[in-house]
């Protein structure tokens, strides 16, 4: 069996593809004056780029950090400023700009972008649309969702591989090559750029890349040992550090949707403590994540940290559609839909909560949630400091 059919047989969700992803309708003719494309970029600072028309047909696409580059300097803003935005495409070339058809897969869209120069790897992608039109994808809106994808990938292999060692060894090898590719080409990146935006969202990628290689190693080491599956890594970690990592994670997926998250802690409380430092994160991350997606456009959400001599508590509070009593009876099983939808059309694996309660419940912690329907919801986490398992 091969390894692309070992894939297929057990359907790992790598088949995203990049018209699903937020895609940024930014256009601007090459004989507008640079000074329109200076307002465009300035008024929205997510647009990492325009795109370039000439007699409304595609000619190029102009990135935004080499656009703010050149005009850095105030008297070079006053030497383009009323020029042609045609200069541009005339000198600058476009060999690195990729344009790719919206049905092109996550996963090959990623490869093509990090193989283009140093120059250009954080450019946007051109996209060509499903109406035939031109759009830009940011570069990290991409790698975001490939990471998503391979997360979605080890989620499925726990669930659906039960003792096929041979088969866990080969996939895990060919989720962790491409992973590793990521993690160097963000630390390429990282070296490169002395952009504070650019080497945040850098590091979250290796970050990220690192978490889930170490995922996929405790895949391995769990089918060799049965036993380990529900075995806890536990190490004295900072549970500040773990909830504040997630949220900077996720800033960016909310500010999609112009949400806030809001983060409140007390100063005065040590967050170090013995806990399994992975599986915490997933809990945090997940329930992020439910925020995020069944919040409208532009609510807040609102995530506290506090504590005691005893425990360390937070809570993850929105304003989303809230839960009926018929959901609290079956939210913590797997694959369940509850009466909710995602507000912006994203996905659902309908394992979050499950994950959250099975990891909460290995630590002897307790979950409370606070919710009505129409009134938004308040998860609180609970972990004991010292734990005796």
């Amino acid at each position: 069996m091969r390894n692309s059919e070992l894939v297929n047989h057990i359907k790992i969700p790598f088949n995203a593809v990049v018209g699903d992803l937020p895609l940024v309708d930014a256009k601007i003719d090459i004989e507008e004056k640079t000074e329109s494309a200076y307002d465009l970029l300035k008024k929205d600072e997510s647009v990492q780029g325009l795109v370039l028309m000439s007699d409304g047909k595609y000619v190029g696409m102009l990135p935004r950090n080499r656009f703010f580059e050149l005009l850095s300097k105030s008297y070079m803003r006053e030497i383009y400023l009323k020029k042609s935005l045609s200069i541009f495409y005339e000198n600058n070339p476009t060999d690195e700009i990729i344009k790719i058809p919206h049905y092109t897969l996550v996963v090959k869209a990623a490869e093509m972008a990090l193989m283009r120069s140093s120059n250009h790897r954080t450019d946007p992608l051109v996209i060509e649309t499903v109406e035939n039109k031109i759009k830009l994808l940011d570069i990290y809106t991409l790698y975001i969702n490939q990471i998503k994808l391979t997360m979605q990938a080890i989620e499925k292999l726990r669930e659906t591989l039960d003792s096929r060692k041979e088969i866990l060894s080969i996939i895990a090898h060919d989720i962790k090559n491409p992973l590793m590719g990521i993690g160097g080409f963000a630390e390429m990146i990282l070296e490169q750029t002395n952009d504070t935006e650019i080497k945040k969202f850098a590091n979250l990628i290796i970050n990220s890349s690192n978490r889930i290689k170490n995922q996929i190693v405790e895949l391995i080491e769990a089918e060799k040992n049965k036993d380990s599956i529900e075995k806890l890594n536990l190490t004295k970690s900072d549970l500040y550090q773990v909830i504040n990592s997630s949220i900077i994670y996720f800033e960016r997926i909310a500010g999609k949707k112009q949400q806030k998250i809001n983060f409140s802690y007390n100063e005065k409380v040590n967050y170090e403590f013995l806990f399994d430092k992975n599986k915490i994160t997933e809990v945090f991350e997940n329930l992020l994540s439910n925020a995020i997606k069944y919040s409208m456009p532009g609510e807040n959400i609102f995530v506290s940290l506090d504590g005691n001599d005893e425990e360390v508590f937070s809570s993850i509070k929105d304003n989303g559609p809230g839960f009926t009593e018929d959901d609290k009876k079956k939210m913590y099983s797997k694959f369940q839909r509850l009466s909710a939808s995602p507000t912006n059309g994203e996905e659902s694996s309908g394992l979050g909560l499950h994950v959250v309660k099975k990891f909460v419940d290995m630590h002897d912690g307790k979950i409370i949630l606070v919710s009505e329907p129409g009134k938004g919801s308040i998860f609180t986490i609970h972990l004991k400091r010292n734990l005796s398992i």
